[in-house]
């Protein structure tokens, strides 16, 4: 069961067709090619909110025009921490691959591209994580030109190889608005 609401206030479908949900902390998430990644979901140590351990609620609805979006059920401080963004990680090959199949069919896509820049400055690590067709909650929060009312943030676990980018409320949300996120800022660290 999904810890959160689902609603569609547009037509008949039950949810976002085709999607496959995966838990943000379940190492059966992750990609059988990532096995180096396998320990590091399972005792991510991720509080999912600054109150406490609880999930914040929230309710995934469709709303005619805009799609599916995820909404506050409830006030929600600055700085809280709604979770993680759940996916594929994959190559830099197959992202390529995938972004050409994406923009052929037209129906848009949810890969984020993260690079990370080394100490040295002159050198980046890119990751990719493709929540297009399986992922988790954070998928569904929308792009918004005006900033958003969320931060993404680059979090590093010890031991874990990859980061994880998680998604944190930067301002208080009134309960029924939309979560949001600016588009191509960049991302701090959080240890």
């Amino acid at each position: 069961m999904l810890p959160f609401e689902i609603e569609n206030l547009v037509d008949e479908e039950a949810g976002p067709p085709g999607f496959l949900w995966m838990d943000e902390c379940d190492p059966a998430a992750v990609d059988d090619r990532m096995p180096d990644h396998a320990g590091c979901f399972g005792g991510c140590g991720l509080v999912l909110s600054s109150a406490g351990s609880q999930q914040p609620a929230v309710t995934l609805q469709k709303r005619s025009g805009k799609g599916w979006g995820v909404y506050a059920d409830e006030p929600l401080p600055a700085g809280s921490l709604l979770g993680q963004y759940g996916g594929e990680y994959i190559s830099n090959a197959e992202a390529q691959r995938r972004l050409k199949e994406y923009d052929t069919s037209g129906g848009g896509h949810a890969l984020l591209v993260l690079r990370e820049w080394l100490p040295s400055g002159t050198a980046a690590i890119r990751l990719n994580i493709d929540a297009t067709r399986r992922g988790n909650l954070a998928r569904f929060f929308n792009h918004s030109c005006d900033g958003g009312n969320l931060q993404l943030l680059l979090a590093r676990h010890t031991g874990c190889l990859l980061p994880r980018v998680v998604f944190v409320t930067s301002r208080a949300v009134q309960q029924g608005e939309e979560l949001t996120c600016p588009r191509g800022a960049p991302l701090p660290y959080v240890n």
